[in-house]
């Protein structure tokens, strides 16, 4: 007898081969003993394109917008909610109420990002060991999903692949963003003690100067995306600003306060911080330390 071939009870040969129960069995056995899961669980390969160009902004944007017209995953699902709040630039919560629609039942998912720990996003394909039939974002730590009973692995669900991949996208943009964001924090101390020693020259000025022609160009611009509503226009035009001319107090307590409205806390308490270097004993100066004081708490939820 060789390799190729068995010897049956006729005598003849017959191919060596597996017969369909056979295999079955086999599928059996290996779920059994959990090597299904394991292959299921696998990262499928990194659907990530290092070469996204994309703003800050615009990947606030197109998370939110993604977010919020999430698919149902199953027929019997109905998300009643889908919030995203970011903490910061470095961290995001991502949130769920879940009802299903036989039950009645409801129950409440919070993705949790830590942006700038966050290790490389991988899909996984729709596999024949789960029930669900779409494709699955995860991370291996920089995450987690906090559900009504437990506290798991952040992996989130998409029906389609294309938006699987822009949510790992989006995501990687936005880590890139809040690596920096890292080392700018390190680095504000010494910063901030820089500008103290500029703002303690600036008070004792009997004369203020004037604002720039360029700062004065800035602020208009800002003014006027207030009006519109387009607050992330204004923020530009004052960081744009206040890089020619950080001695400017208005700059930094408005931008403070924009920054607060988008829930970008650590920026918000920066420039009031800033703000309050150079007029410490402004009007609203204790409404400046009182809202720093709340910012300060938020960022600690």
């Amino acid at each position: 007898m060789n390799d190729a071939t068995l010897i049956g009870t006729t005598g003849k040969a017959k191919p060596r081969c597996l017969c369909w129960r056979t295999f079955l069995c086999l599928l059996i056995g290996l779920q059994a003993i959990g090597l299904g899961e394991a292959i299921a669980a696998a990262p499928a390969g990194k659907p990530i394109n290092n070469n996204v160009a994309m703003s800050y902004a615009e990947a606030r944007n197109v998370l939110i917008q993604l977010w919020e017209t999430q698919r149902q995953v199953y027929s019997e699902e109905q998300y009643d909610q889908l919030r995203v709040t970011f903490i910061g630039k470095d961290k995001i919560e991502l949130h769920i109420r879940m009802t299903w629609t036989t039950s009645g039942r409801a129950y409440y998912y919070k993705y949790r990002y830590d942006l700038a720990s966050m290790s490389d996003l991988y899909i996984r394909e729709p596999d024949f060991w789960h029930r669900f039939k779409g494709v699955k974002v995860g991370v291996d730590r920089g995450a987690s999903v906090e559900t009504n009973t437990e506290l798991i692995k952040a992996e989130t669900q998409w029906l389609l692949r294309s938006d699987a991949e822009a949510f790992a996208n989006v995501l990687y943009v936005l880590k890139q963003y809040a690596v920096t964001e890292r080392a700018k924090l390190t680095s504000e101390a010494s910063s901030f003690a820089d500008f103290q020693v500029k703002a303690k020259a600036w008070r004792a000025l009997k004369t203020k100067p004037e604002l720039p022609p360029d700062v004065r160009r800035y602020r208009l611009l800002a003014e006027d995306a207030i009006k519109h509503r387009e607050f992330e226009k204004a923020v530009q035009y004052y960081e744009q600003g206040l890089e020619i001319d950080p001695l400017w107090p208005q700059g930094q307590y408005n931008v403070a306060l924009l920054y607060g409205e988008m829930k970008e806390y650590r920026d918000a308490e920066l420039h009031m911080k800033r703000y309050l270097e150079l007029v410490p004993d402004a009007p609203d100066a204790q409404a400046a330390r009182d809202q720093m004081m709340i910012w300060q708490s938020r960022m600690k939820q």
